[in-house]
């Protein structure tokens, strides 16, 4: 593990647990502090002349308008969803909260809000995880950057042949390499390559297996057709894991 990811991993932790750091941490006290208020409110309007209440109750409620903005500004501030901190996306929801003090208040305005706000949050979250998702859908079914390779390698490698592993285009090449020590192959063999794109790499990677049949002389050629068989069918067992 890196430096980099064992920071990533750490800020995560971080922010899925407690407060949290930066703008999870703002939205988080936002809500904790914001939220519970509504009690203090009361207690306040009882203790204050009738004719202050209704002054008191109006600066809550504008408070409740004041969070609310600052949930838009972080927003602004982290539109998409890929390039937010862990769990932002979910401390921006939250902010539909703050639709049960102004329930508890009557404050129509803060009633529609905030709900319409976690549904926009929502919405804009599941928009975006499925044009991602289409996208790399597309890049899969479209000839891609990928593909070019392994058309210009075909053209250059003898015997060899598209196949596909789970799903992806791959380039399968064989051939029998004669003993030679000037170029340091000291015993001829019948040599099978694969060479597999990994998806959606970024950028381009290639993963290259190999398998080498050592040529006795004098013996059955239909033995390493065997082997390359074989050879083939633990290839064909090859499946992609996201972790």
């Amino acid at each position: 593990m890196d430096l980099n990811s064992a920071q990533r991993i750490t800020q995560a932790e971080a922010a899925r647990t407690g407060l949290g750091t930066g703008p999870n941490r703002r939205l988080r006290l936002t809500l904790l502090i914001g939220m519970p208020m509504v009690f203090l409110v009361f207690g306040i309007m009882i203790l204050v002349p009738k004719s202050l209440r209704d002054e008191v109750l109006h600066v809550y409620e504008a408070g409740i308008i004041g969070c609310l903005l600052h949930y838009a500004w972080v927003f602004a501030k982290y539109p998409r969803h890929a390039d937010r901190p862990p769990y932002l996306t979910r401390d921006l929801a939250m902010g539909g909260g703050f639709y049960l003090p102004s329930l508890m208040l009557g404050f129509w305005p803060g009633m529609i809000a905030a709900p319409a706000w976690a549904l926009f949050v929502g919405i804009t979250y599941a928009v975006e995880v499925t044009r991602e998702r289409m996208t790399t859908a597309e890049r899969r079914r479209s000839p891609d950057s990928l593909n070019l390779v392994l058309a210009a390698l075909a053209s250059v490698t003898s015997g060899a042949e598209t196949r596909e592993l789970d799903g992806i285009a791959a380039l399968r090449s064989e051939r029998d390499v004669p003993a030679d020590a000037d170029k340091g192959v000291d015993v001829a063999h019948r040599r099978v390559e694969y060479f597999v794109p990994v998806p959606d790499s970024d950028p381009d990677q290639y993963l290259s297996f190999s398998f080498s049949a050592l040529i006795a002389p004098g013996s059955d050629p239909a033995f390493y057709d065997t082997l390359v068989e074989l050879f083939d069918a633990v290839m064909g067992t090859f499946r992609w894991a996201y972790a």
